[in-house]
């Protein structure tokens, strides 16, 4: 079985590598770290952990993540 069946768009984020696209994500908008976690809601130090990949984000901070891109890319 194909298991891109079987992951959604927010396990195929997290998947390993993760912490290089949101650093990736966060660049390509222009916006540091402590500029994109302000937006988020969550401390600088939290994005960092994301990057380095020592925990995941949440399924709500994910979601919080593209929904900045659009608002970003909707405004530009």
């Amino acid at each position: 079985m194909d298991s891109d069946l079987l992951l959604d768009d927010y396990t195929k984020f997290v998947s390993p590598g993760y912490g290089q696209r949101i650093k990736a994500l966060h660049s390509e908008m222009g916006l540091s770290q402590k500029k994109f976690s302000e937006l988020l809601g969550v401390n600088r130090s939290t994005v960092s952990i994301w990057e380095i990949e020592l925990h995941r984000p949440s399924r709500q901070n994910y979601q919080n993540m593209f929904a900045i891109k659009t608002h970003q890319e909707a405004s530009a």
